[in-house]
């Protein structure tokens, strides 16, 4: 169990990570503003999510400041105001690599995701996105049981613009934004 620090001003987003992220077992501290944040103790927190109101000079002296506190601090940067998306890339940055795993990887010019399984096992990748309204959108592009080696995904042509996220989830446990 990690306990999870959520800095984001959009109350519906946090409600909704905090669920999810409390079903995945997990602690949650939330911040919705910055007079929170200066009572907030970092000796024990695990992770820091900062949502995307946060400006590069905010973000880099929270992070300057709890990193002094606890040197094994992770920081995650929201991509998207997506709370599923959100709970992966958490998932993702507590996953601790096992010997010989190989971590997905996404190549942008060719818009092709890259698994390599060491056995046989269950993957899903999604593309995520944001509509126009700026209600989240997601589409699961490949779900099923591969077979140990290399497999390449592509993603559809709608979905190749910097505006697309990508999630691999291999087996139950194992996330990866790509």
């Amino acid at each position: 169990m990690a306990t999870v620090l959520l800095i984001g001003e959009r109350s519906q987003v946090l409600d909704e990570l905090e669920e999810i992220v409390v079903g995945n077992n997990h602690f949650v501290v939330r911040a919705e503003s910055f007079s929170e944040l200066d009572r907030m103790d970092m000796t024990h927190t695990d992770v820091v999510t900062f949502g995307q109101a946060l400006t590069e000079q905010q973000i880099t002296a929270l992070q300057s400041t709890y990193r002094q506190k606890n040197p094994h601090i992770i920081f995650v940067r929201s991509l998207a105001p997506i709370p599923s998306l959100l709970a992966i890339q958490i998932n993702a940055a507590l996953t601790v690599p096992q010997a010989g795993r190989v971590i997905p990887a996404y190549d942008r010019p060719s818009h092709m995701a890259t698994i390599t399984l060491l056995q046989k096992q269950p993957v899903r990748v999604t593309v995520w996105w944001l509509s126009i309204f700026f209600h989240p959108k997601a589409k699961v592009i490949l779900e099923k049981v591969l077979d140990p080696g290399q497999h390449n995904v592509s993603m559809p042509t709608w979905a190749r613009g910097a505006k697309y996220y990508v999630t691999v989830e291999i087996g139950k446990q194992d996330a990866y934004i790509v």
